[in-house]
């Protein structure tokens, strides 16, 4: 199944949803000459029932969810677009990154969009064989079975000069690299049964590891070493950009849900209501305020352990691309990762590392004049995806992916 500029069905107003183990967040939008513009935002609570692990493990209620949190947003306008385009996470999400040398056959003739989908298709592939290769590490399980769902083209140099795009002229030797994202065949299944039965056209179902860059593409942190990092109920997003290319990344299979369990060890007179009021209040606390309470003093003890642990992840991360690496901005994709103790946590954890100067902020989300809250982070990338899949079928200049276009450039 290849992606096709000819499935883009024209759409101006359209629907993104975040769906997330924790929320459902759902953005109604309208693209009017060009601009991307929000009409209206809502988000709705999941159940724990429905979500195992932060995968789905009941279609039909996630998929009442999403509805619920769709008429909610439509209140107040006049008619429901039928277009939409979800994001898509899974704690299953091996990815390859593969550089390759293609010499064309042609080399007096234009490069074409079809030409660049022959050069990527070559290196699916080799591409598989190594992810296969490397199952029991990502997975713990060799026999998985995955299958690919994204493949981006994150760079293009012709005859030794790195370009943005290079259809439409004559050129001899490409070099390109190509980041290729998995997940388990069962996970996607599931995300698609779901879309199937809201009855409404799928714009893209895209990984959400390739959507935090899009918020600050326009901005000159593009081409820094970054880090983008999201923390969420059940799992941590983390994705290490470096030139304006995704690099590493990797999703750690734990946060708030294995931290509500620890605390309710330690303090089991409270109900799981307690725990999570407590929490929200925690992150919301100065280091001297904690101090000054023995039960928030106990449960930051149990904090720092998960938080110590994402940390190490993090500067495993850097040394695995390069020894020499240093992060220059570490971007909160959330709302739970840009709060006050654990934005404290952060300063506190990098000052004895090579990241010591590492700059700490949550990026400012805007769609057109509108900003809107961190939370809204995921699914207002995706907005400007599905502006860009427009804006493609009407002008094809433009880099083409399997599943979704991604313009790094």
């Amino acid at each position: 199944m290849s992606f096709r500029l000819s499935t883009i069905q024209e759409y101006n107003r359209f629907i993104a949803v975040d769906i997330g183990s924790y929320k459902i967040r759902v953005l109604i939008c309208e693209i009017e000459n060009g601009s991307l513009k929000l009409l209206w935002k809502a988000s709705v609570r999941q159940s724990r029932n429905h979500m195992l692990d932060g995968d789905i493990s009941d279609m039909q209620w996630v998929a009442e969810t999403i509805q619920k949190a769709i008429l909610k947003a439509w209140s107040h306008l006049e008619e429901i677009p039928t277009d939409i385009i979800t994001s898509f996470s899974s704690r299953t999400m091996p990815y390859d990154i593969l550089t390759m040398n293609y010499t064309r056959s042609q080399k007096d003739a234009k490069v074409t969009l079809d030409e660049l989908d022959v050069m990527i298709k070559r290196v699916e592939g080799k591409s598989f064989d190594r992810i296969r290769n490397k199952l029991l590490e990502y997975t713990g399980d060799r026999n998985t079975d995955i299958r690919l769902i994204s493949s981006s083209l994150t760079s293009i140099f012709i005859d030794g000069k790195r370009i943005a795009n290079p259809t439409g002229f004559i050129w001899k030797d490409i070099r390109f690299t190509v980041m290729n994202i998995y997940t388990s065949t069962s996970d996607f299944s599931s995300i698609h049964s779901v879309l199937n039965s809201l009855d409404r056209k799928t714009i893209s179902v895209v990984p959400s590891l390739v959507l935090y860059p899009k918020i600050i593409e326009k901005s000159a942190s593009i081409f820094d070493t970054n880090v983008y990092l999201d923390i969420g109920y059940h799992r941590v997003n983390i994705v290490y950009e470096s030139h304006n290319e995704i690099i590493w990344s990797i999703v750690v299979p734990f946060w708030l849900a294995l931290l509500e369990l620890e605390i309710s060890k330690a303090f089991p007179e409270m109900s799981m209501i307690d725990i999570e009021n407590n929490i929200i209040a925690l992150l919301e606390l100065s280091k001297s305020a904690i101090l000054k309470n023995e039960k928030y003093r106990e449960m930051s003890i149990i904090a720092n352990d998960f938080l110590e642990m994402i940390g190490e992840y993090i500067i495993i991360g850097g040394e695995k691309v390069s020894k020499e690496l240093v992060i220059k901005n570490l971007f909160l994709c959330s709302a739970s990762a840009s709060n006050q103790y654990i934005t404290q946590y952060w300063k506190d954890f990098f000052k004895n590392t090579t990241h010591h100067a590492v700059s700490m902020n949550s990026p400012e989300v805007f769609l057109w004049e509108t900003k809107i809250e961190i939370e809204y982070y995921l699914a207002t990338a995706l907005a400007e995806v599905a502006s860009e899949l427009l804006l493609a079928k009407k002008d094809p200049i433009i880099r083409i992916l399997r599943y979704i276009i991604y313009q790094y450039d």
